[in-house]
């Protein structure tokens, strides 16, 4: 199996500190492609596997399925193995999560653990707003993720490890994003980033105009190209060096 996560063990007195360290971290676009299922589902029973070392059973009632191994929709509960020690997640009998699992080679089993975006149904917001548009998008069922930084190493970002933030973010700006259908707007957050949902395959166009466009159009990036292909997981870095831009 592909080792999203390892345990390092350090040695302090007589005992054993055990750390999770991901090897790899991904934005939702990507832990979706990744993940052999995707569903909702509250805990039911968790069941210790034969060895502390093999961490948890986790048997849940599903409530939502995103993504499946098969097409049938009759399975009402799903088990997964969760990852021991700190690369587990500390599920709670009658709690609902977003669970994110891949295929164990070794065993033939569903995994999940903390480098998975598995977490409490509470806390997935951000998540089922792209999983809303992959289930009932259809042709408009892609997502962009976009960052504006004034630092040009920036624009290179590591797609191994998502960290949702860029350096030296600008925030607060305007990003236009045109199409042959039309345009779109948002601002980017206080870390610089901007987020469309729910675009159809095709070549667009991002700009950054400064803070009170409309009304006051002043251009201060752009446009770039950037290709939305469904299945793939469209990213961009967006360059600001204009004296006076909110950062």
């Amino acid at each position: 199996m592909p080792c999203a996560c390892a345990a390092f063990l350090f040695l302090l007195a007589p005992r054993f500190l055990s750390a999770c360290h991901c090897v790899v971290s991904w934005s939702v676009c990507q832990q979706v492609a990744a993940s052999t299922v995707v569903f909702v589902g509250t805990v039911d029973t968790i069941q210790p596997r034969p060895s502390a070392s093999q961490g948890t059973q986790i048997r849940f009632k599903v409530r939502t399925v995103f993504r499946q191994k098969e097409s049938s929709d009759s399975d009402k509960f799903i088990n997964v193995w969760n990852e021991s020690g700190d690369c587990g997640i500390p599920f709670q009998k009658g709690e609902t999560y977003l669970v994110y699992a891949t295929d164990d080679e070794e065993s033939d089993h569903l995994e999940t653990g903390v480098c998975r975006r598995t977490t409490r149904l509470t806390d997935a917001g951000e998540d089922l707003a792209y999983l809303y548009f992959v289930q009932n998008g259809g042709a408009e069922a892609n997502r962009l993720e976009g960052f504006v930084t004034s630092e040009i190493e920036q624009l290179q970002q590591d797609r191994f490890h998502y960290t949702g933030k860029v350096k030296s973010p600008v925030s607060n700006v305007v990003i236009e994003l045109k199409s042959a259908s039309g345009a779109r707007y948002t601002e980017t957050d206080p870390g610089g980033r901007f987020v469309f949902d729910g675009l159809a395959d095709g070549e667009y166009r991002a700009s950054v105009f400064e803070a009170g466009f409309p009304d006051r159009v002043k251009l201060l990036s752009g446009p770039k190209r950037v290709d939305v292909r469904k299945g793939k997981c469209a990213t961009t870095a967006l360059l600001v060096l204009v004296r006076g831009a909110n950062r």
